[in-house]
């Protein structure tokens, strides 16, 4: 994550210390208490627009999910996600300001 410009984490974080060393260009959303509460993910920008792993957690170290690089299908589970957590993935900003320590 440290060579990448702009990367999102979201997960089920009861512990945020669990996400204390990570690059100040790596954002941490925590989805407890959310409709996402079994959501885990990770977005960035690829060449083309944003990619990423996208995966529900049911059952004790089960996941079912997706990895894709094909921007319309993960712009689309942003977009879904960021309704739900009232945050804006923009993966057309140069720079990003974010506060640490966030979630």
């Amino acid at each position: 994550m440290k060579k990448l410009p702009r990367t999102w984490i979201v997960g089920n974080f009861n512990n945020p210390h669990l996400a204390q060393e990570v690059p100040d260009s790596c954002q941490v959303l925590s989805c407890i208490g959310t409709p996402l509460s079994t959501v885990w993910a990770v977005v960035t920008k690829g060449p083309d627009g944003p990619i990423g792993l996208v995966a529900e957690e049911y059952g004790i170290e089960k996941f079912k999910g997706f990895f894709s690089t094909q921007p319309d299908v993960v712009q689309a589970a942003v977009n879904a996600m960021g309704e739900i957590l009232v945050t804006k993935f923009d993966f057309n900003k140069k720079e990003y300001d974010f506060a640490k320590g966030g979630y």
